[in-house]
This record gives C-alpha cells, sequence and structure tokens, in this order.
C-alpha cells in the first residue's frame, strides 16, 4: 500500500510540474522572433569575381554586357587579370598596357561607375611578376656556392697559388657574377678573400694551411612569367630589389600618366609562384647594414 501510494503521489506532482513548465513558456513560444538586421547592401560587401582577359581579345561592346550580367547577379567587384590567349582568336588580342589596352580598361571602368562596381587590376599579366621591361641584370636572383679544396705549399708557404673556381651550370656561366670568397682552414681559421684577386674564373692566392675556399656567385632562375598575356611575357623579376620593383611598377605608371586611364581601386597579385628566387646582389650589404 505505501508504495502504491508513494507511485500514485508521484505521479500527481509530476503532472503538476509538467503543467507548470508548460504555462511558463507558453509566452515566450508566443513570441515572434525578431527579424534578422542585414547592413545595407552596397559595393563593400558584395562578392567580387576574378575576371580572366583570355588574350585580351576583348571589345567595348561584350566588356558593356558582361558587366551588366555580374552587376545584375549582385557581383560588386571585378579583378582584371589578362593571361594567355585562346586559340584561333590571335588576331582580336590586344597588347598588354598599350594604348588601345588602356582604352579597354578605361571603358571598363566608366561601364562599372555607371554600376556602382569596383573595377580591381592584376600588376603583371599571369604570374608572378615579370614582363618585356625586365632585363637579366633585373631578374630573380638565385645564390650559387661553388667549393675548392686547396693545400698548403711545402712549409706552410703561402705563395699564391691558381685556384679554378667556376660555376658548374653552363647556363649560368655568361650570368652568374661574384659576390664573396671566403677560405676556411682545416683548424677552423677564416679569411675573407679580397674580389680582385679572382679574374676569369681562377683564384690567385696563396693559404697558409689547408683548407676551403668558398665562391658565393649570383645566378639568375631564368623563370619566365607564367600564363602571360600578349605583350606581358619575359623575365620574371627579382622581388627582393626595391629597385628593380620600381622600375617594373614604372611601366604601369608611364602607361597610366599617357592614357590619362583612372587608377583601379585596387592593385593585386595574382600569385606569388618565384620559383628558386633566394637572393639578391644587394643582400650581404643589407645584411651587414641591419
Amino acid at each position: 500500500m505505501k508504495n502504491r501510494h508513494f507511485n500514485s503521489s508521484f505521479a500527481v506532482h509530476l503532472s503538476s510540474l509538467m503543467a507548470f513548465v508548460c504555462l511558463a513558456t507558453l509566452p515566450v513560444l508566443a513570441q515572434k522572433p525578431s527579424p534578422t538586421e542585414w547592413p545595407n547592401l552596397t559595393t563593400v560587401n558584395k562578392p567580387g569575381v576574378r575576371w580572366w582577359w583570355l588574350g585580351s581579345a576583348v571589345d567595348e561592346k561584350n566588356l558593356s554586357w558582361n558587366l551588366a550580367s555580374l552587376d545584375q547577379a549582385g557581383i560588386g567587384t571585378v579583378e582584371i587579370t589578362p593571361i594567355y590567349g585562346v586559340q584561333g582568336e590571335d588576331a582580336k588580342e590586344v597588347p598588354f598596357l598599350s594604348p588601345r589596352w588602356m582604352q579597354l580598361y578605361t571603358h571598363t571602368v566608366a561601364e562599372a561607375n555607371k554600376r556602382s562596381m569596383w573595377v580591381d587590376m592584376n600588376t603583371g599579366t599571369g604570374w608572378p611578376f615579370g614582363g618585356p621591361t625586365i632585363a637579366t641584370a633585373q631578374a630573380a636572383s638565385r645564390q650559387l656556392i661553388v667549393k675548392q679544396a686547396i693545400k698548403a705549399l711545402p712549409g706552410g708557404r703561402a705563395t699564391s697559388q691558381r685556384i679554378a673556381l667556376r660555376v658548374a651550370d653552363t647556363r649560368q656561366q655568361p650570368l652568374a657574377t661574384l659576390q664573396a670568397l671566403l677560405f676556411v682552414g682545416e683548424d677552423g681559421y677564416r679569411e675573407q678573400i679580397p674580389l680582385t684577386l679572382y679574374k676569369e674564373g681562377f683564384l690567385e692566392w696563396g693559404t697558409p694551411q689547408d683548407g676551403i675556399v668558398y665562391a658565393l656567385f649570383v645566378g639568375k632562375t631564368l623563370q619566365q612569367v607564367k600564363r602571360a598575356a600578349p605583350g606581358g611575357q619575359g623575365l620574371v623579376m627579382n622581388h627582393f630589389s626595391q629597385a628593380v620593383f620600381n622600375h617594373y611598377v614604372s611601366r604601369f605608371n608611364e602607361a597610366f600618366a599617357s592614357s590619362g586611364s583612372p587608377w583601379p581601386h585596387t592593385f593585386f597579385n595574382d600569385s606569388y609562384e618565384v620559383y628558386g628566387a633566394d637572393w639578391s646582389e644587394n643582400l650581404l650589404e643589407a645584411f651587414k647594414r641591419l
């Protein structure tokens, strides 16, 4: 009887508790959810798209049509990247940054402005930065280390010897320039060797003990701009040199100044794929200074 009385009492209390919970939550369930407050739709929060100009084979009519379609789809920004052309459409290609190319770009900006769209532009074609204005001396660089074991003359005399120091890669031989010479002796002795003693692939120098001569040459990666558009082909630039970068962008300064074209909303780098570049001609000097 006690168990039966306990179970029935528990059921009454439980049903009362359930009724209280339902009544307590009823006002909450009856409330309407507040609408989500989205920010006003502007160019800032609209999506952007990469806009490949294949061979820059574009014209005013189709540029306007494309921008109208993108605007209708809700796109707020286009990023222009000229790239290699389409086979069979060579006659329609427009060289990058030529007067005609700048006309087409200016038309694009004017059409975009009508729709409150932004136009961004790759500071080059394909990737990485480089092109026809980059000479070999301004191209992406790499370090080349040549080492040569030498022995002291009998009696430890340091009379000059003729030591061959040549870069093995035949492609680099006419390009490589010597930057530093260091001798490391067997007992850890170190000596920086004057560059004036190196001539035509040979070092005229004598060592007081057995050791190794290390020669640091600056070579070139010889990398070409990948997927370059017409007018953008050439060597990849030395990305570690401020002077080379200033020279590279001067081409853009001149094109915009001569055409009177408006600057894009943003310049951007499509992709940093500078393979094998690990040196710059001024690196040793900068290292000592810093």
